[in-house]
């Protein structure tokens, strides 16, 4: 069951990139255990995704795209057209962002997609977007499928 307080934790964490279970237990204001089982029950539910990255033995949470559709981060419009925003956080191999992109290029159902992505992903998804770039498609004057570039501010809360 999602309580308020995972709602809250979902909708914080929707805004970045990737989190710790460190800065989940200094929002929710409770211990790094408690923490952790939200986050393992979340998971459970398919709304966060986790993941060790190089390596390393702590593991970074982000919002998974059900966790996104849960939250209504994706748009849809009047006509049923839907506006996408992926978060890209890891490195994928291009043939399968290539594919990922042709698909919603592809789609009748998806107006735009816009990406966000971690500065390290920036490279790959850039080349995804090169290869299908004679593929493009517009709406409303501007090419269908967007990457931007993510920044973190390491000030604050979180920090």
């Amino acid at each position: 069951m999602v309580t308020e307080r995972d709602v809250k934790v979902l909708k914080f964490m929707s805004g970045f990139s990737w989190m710790t279970a460190e800065q989940v237990a200094k929002l929710m204001g409770v211990s790094l255990v408690i923490a952790r089982r939200r986050l393992k029950t979340l998971i459970d539910m398919d709304l966060v995704d986790a993941e060790n990255v190089l390596g390393s033995r702590r593991l970074f949470y982000w919002v998974s795209r059900s966790g996104l559709e849960f939250l209504g981060v994706v748009a849809v419009a009047p006509d049923g057209q839907k506006f996408v925003l992926e978060f890209e956080h890891s490195v994928k191999d291009k043939k399968r962002l290539v594919s990922l992109m042709r698909a919603y290029l592809a789609s009748e159902k998806v107006a735009a997609v816009k990406y966000y992505a971690a500065p390290h992903v920036m490279p790959r998804l850039q080349a995804a977007l090169d290869a299908i770039s004679s593929e493009m498609v517009f709406f409303g004057g501007k090419p269908k499928i967007q990457i931007q570039e993510l920044t973190v501010e390491q000030e604050g809360l979180l920090s």
